[in-house]
């Protein structure tokens, strides 16, 4: 193998019988280094509870939005949705949380609920991933 090789492989460890954790998903490892140095990035996997614990909320709020059709509270549930996911370094949330953002800001209803459901989708995957009970949408 080399150099360019091993730079591009990653740590895959399967959990549950969500999508497989790897160092780039759903925690960007590389990203998590950078942002909060290694030894609080060993830690990690305490913090995801607390993670789950305020977060599954404000999704089902944004879902609820979504269904409601309220692009203001949508725009505004991604918007902390997404400064919670880029404090854990889980960059497939983010860019889901951006878009709906996005298109909430721009008036873009349609698209931002469709991205509001991929983010559902994701969640549930990132859940199924640590174990943790799937995401209940009332």
């Amino acid at each position: 193998m080399n150099h360019e090789q091993s730079q591009q492989s990653t740590r895959t460890t399967q959990i549950g019988s969500g999508r497989p954790i790897t160092d780039r998903w759903p925690i960007d490892q590389a990203a998590l280094v950078q942002l909060m140095g290694a030894e609080t990035a060993a830690k990690m996997p305490d913090y995801l509870p607390y993670f789950f614990e305020t977060s599954t909320p404000q999704v089902q709020r944004l879902l609820l939005a979504a269904r409601q059709r309220n692009g203001s509270d949508m725009g505004l549930m991604a918007h902390t949705l997404r400064g919670s996911g880029a404090n854990m370094a889980m960059t497939s949330l983010v860019k889901l949380c951006l878009a709906i953002e996005k298109a909430a800001e721009a008036g873009d209803i349609e698209t931002a609920v469709a991205q509001a459901k991929a983010l559902a989708a994701e969640y549930t995957l990132i859940m199924e991933a640590y174990q943790m009970p799937p995401l209940e949408i009332s």
